[in-house]
């Protein structure tokens, strides 16, 4: 775990979110400065994924390409998942 010295975090936590470094899994980075430290530490939203899982009866976000990204309905690209592009929708 890193710590860091000075830094303000309660912007995010107004919102319910957590800071972290980008390099860890998020379903939905808030790319505002709302998180002290330098620009790869940003605020984890929770809860990103609802639009999807609200979408699509059995709808889960996942990263796309990697080897256990299975998603027998398609993806739908269409913003519903927090995280970077690689990360969409599986209908079901």
């Amino acid at each position: 775990m890193r710590c860091l010295a000075q830094t303000d975090d309660s912007p995010c936590w107004r919102l319910n979110g957590r800071c972290q470094w980008t390099s860890e899994p998020c379903r939905r980075y808030n790319s505002a400065p709302l998180c002290g430290g330098p620009n790869n530490r940003q605020c984890c939203v929770i809860g990103a994924d609802r639009l999807c899982e609200q979408k699509y009866r059995y709808g889960r976000c996942q990263n796309i390409g990697g080897l256990l990204s299975t998603c027998i309905g398609g993806y739908d690209g269409a913003n519903l998942c927090g995280g970077g592009n690689n990360r969409q929708c599986c209908r079901y």
